[in-house]
């Protein structure tokens, strides 16, 4: 109980405070968010701040006691400036007892997660998550049921509820890059210091040194909150990303109406890339965070009289850009790139505008001041060449050269996003990748509707348009979706572009209707029609029909949770205890493991090798097996083509002749 006052504390009082002494006045939720945002920029500000002394000064910044003390005082002063600005805090609801019982039903769902996972890890039963995903896909279905001032709090314990499902199964971490941000945190706990300047074995891990969302912030509040870096990532992590629906949310109605804006989370939510993709890189959910935060603070309906930002606004702004970049790279990279191009099209319109067209401007407001981008371009390139001896920078660099290298092979599916990694699939993979294909294709028809209707504000049409000018060069363009890490990119995309996917879907219904000569409501037909496809779409993103197909492997996970005989990056402590065995006794031999269980050594900054088809294990290697392997009996081959890989299964009987020297019971090391 005491931890969770703790982390309620840190991640809203500071931001909450830090608003009332700006004076900066938002809606309760919307406020809310808000709150967390500013806290976790503090936090990380701060931290990096004290670290700095620390260097100077000579003593260890990341320690339990000098940590408590110095956001202990960080806090008491805040409170006592900002008691001399304002009074109380200004939190209200009016909830009727109606709505009040459908608020406290629905906030069921996340125990009643919480409880199938532990099912789930302890007696291998899965009725309870199943029964919970089948709920939660039912939502939309529901929607005339529930109070529209309900909203928002239904969809954060919706989103935390898919969050919990995956995020607590298993004893150990899960994932791809969490191993490696694991390794970073782990090392400046013990350290007790974070050097920004640190090279790594592997590259990436360098990278991820020059992000204070993936050392510092994990390390501080497994101080604050004394507990374990896996519990961070496996419970405080998600609990801040739950909490990123509510700003999407509160981001949507300021433009479409609250049945839309609810619906339109849902299905930026529904999709395995919010609540399992962003799970395996922290930094992701972070930087999201602050992306979000920027689109309320320059899409507010308040821009719509002031072309200019006012001078509190303006101080926000910066923090956001500021937290963004030191959050993530790889995101704040591609914000900048469209905000410029944002700008350069606003420009030309204006321009166009002016002289030809209406001789009036062709807006009265605009996203931002070009003088911020520049700012945060500068203090981006700044920061990436500072820290982890520009290696951030680097990568940015090689990923421009690639790109415009392949030019030549524009279309090519093996390297765009339509490239897939499974040889064989099961048919309702099939059915959810053409289900979502169709609501992208809806995106240009709703953004065509708005243009022509001229019912949506221009700056957000014209963000769109840019948006979705850039989805469509991850699938034109080869490399650029696989090198940028497409499925995390998308949930950045969608953030602005989903709700157009319902206005196509209108645009739709609405021509239909207009053929037939129909006097029917198109709205009311389509918004039951995206009900009944989200309720779909959820149900085949969260992997509930694997339970009842025993054959091939899912495309984009989210089945693990319900069903152990899937092929993911899922580890154990077993695993973990195995793999440190073999470092321990390797003598710098070669490493091998099959596509997912390689990833479990990014925890030790190693990199194993992966098991590719057609190529031998040379002699004296180490191959890892761990606990799906030996319950399977089977290992997954690697077969290259281009910037991807498909992905077969062989027996492990493969490797009958190589000497067994590790055995744990859930895991085994080979000997070649």
């Amino acid at each position: 109980m005491i931890k969770t006052v703790v982390f309620l504390f840190f991640t809203f009082v500071p931001g909450y405070l830090f608003l009332k002494i700006l004076n900066f006045e938002e809606r309760p939720l919307l406020y809310l968010f808000y709150s967390m945002g500013i806290s976790l920029f503090l936090l990380m500000i701060s931290a990096f701040l004290l670290n700095f002394t620390g260097v100077i000064a000579g003593f260890k910044p990341f320690t339990r006691p000098i940590v408590m003390g110095i956001f202990t005082i960080l806090t008491l002063f805040m409170i006592i400036f900002y008691q001399r600005k304002s009074q109380c805090f200004e939190f209200t609801f009016e909830l009727g007892l109606s709505d009040l019982k459908c608020l406290i039903l629905f906030s069921f769902l996340p125990f009643i997660t919480i409880l199938g996972t532990f099912l789930m890890n302890k007696h291998h039963s899965n009725i309870l998550i199943l029964v919970t995903l089948i709920l939660i896909a039912l939502v939309p279905l529901l929607l005339n049921k529930i109070p529209n001032t309900l909203y928002g709090p239904v969809l954060f314990f919706v989103s935390l509820s898919l969050i919990l499902h995956t995020s607590l199964i298993s004893d150990g971490l899960w994932g791809s890059d969490v191993q490696g941000e694991y390794f970073i945190a782990k090392d400046i706990l013990d350290s007790k210091e974070w050097s920004p300047s640190t090279r790594y074995n592997i590259e990436a891990i360098t990278r991820y040194n020059s992000l204070l969302s993936v050392g510092v912030l994990p390390v501080i509040y497994a101080l604050l909150l004394d507990i374990g870096l896996t519990s961070v990532y496996k419970v405080i992590y998600p609990l801040i990303l739950s909490f990123s629906c509510l700003g999407v949310y509160m981001l949507y109605t300021e433009h479409f109406n609250k049945k839309l804006s609810f619906l339109s989370t849902f299905y930026l939510i529904s999709f395995s890339t919010f609540f399992l993709v962003s799970l395996e890189a922290p930094r992701q959910i972070v930087g999201t965070i602050f992306f979000v935060l920027i689109l309320n603070l320059t899409l507010s309906k308040k821009r719509q009289f002031s072309r200019e930002l006012s001078q509190k606004e303006k101080i926000l702004l910066l923090i956001l850009f500021i937290g963004l970049i030191v959050s993530h790279y790889g995101v704040s990279y591609v914000i900048l790139f469209l905000l410029a191009v944002y700008l350069v099209l606003f420009w030309v319109l204006e321009r166009i505008s002016l002289s030809f067209v209406t001789k009036k401007k062709f807006c009265n407001y605009k996203l931002l001041n070009p003088s911020f981008l520049l700012f945060a371009v500068v203090f981006a390139l700044a920061w990436y060449i500072y820290t982890s001896n520009s290696i951030t920078f680097d990568i940015f660099i090689k990923i421009i050269s690639q790109v415009s290298d392949s030019i030549r092979e524009l279309g090519d599916p093996f390297g765009t996003s339509l490239a897939t990694n499974l040889a064989n699939r099961p048919i309702y993979i099939d059915i959810s990748n053409f289900l979502r294909s169709v609501t992208f294709f809806l995106i240009p028809f709703g953004l065509y509707s708005a243009i022509s209707k001229r019912d949506l504000r221009a700056d957000y049409t014209l963000l769109s348009f840019v948006f979705l000018l850039f989805f469509g060069a991850t699938i034109l363009i080869p490399y650029l979706a696989p090198s940028m890490g497409l499925l995390r990119i998308n949930i950045i995309l969608m953030v602005i572009l989903a709700p157009l996917s319902i206005r196509g879907l209108m645009f739709f219904f609405e021509n239909v209707f207009r053929v037939f000569k129909s006097q029917r409501s198109q709205y009311s037909y389509s918004i039951r029609a995206f009900c009944v496809l989200l309720t779909i779409i959820t149900i085949l993103n969260t992997g509930v029909p694997h339970e009842f197909y025993q054959k091939g492997h899912d495309e984009y996970g989210g089945s693990f949770s319900i069903n152990e005989r899937f092929d993911y990056s899922l580890f154990k402590v077993s695993d973990v205890e195995a793999s440190e065995w073999i470092l321990n006794h390797s003598n710098e031999s070669c490493i091998y493991g099959d596509n997912y269980r390689r990833l479990l050594f990014l925890r030790f900054d190693h990199e194993a090798k992966p098991i590719r088809k057609n190529e031998g294990i040379p002699n004296n290697s180490y191959i890892f097996l761990n606990w799906w392997n030996l319950r399977e009996g089977v290992y997954s081959v690697q077969i290259p083509i281009k910037s991807v890989w498909l992905t077969e299964y062989e027996s492990v009987n493969h490797f009958a002749t190589y000497n067994k020297i590790y055995d744990c019971g859930n895991a085994n090391v080979l000997h070649s």
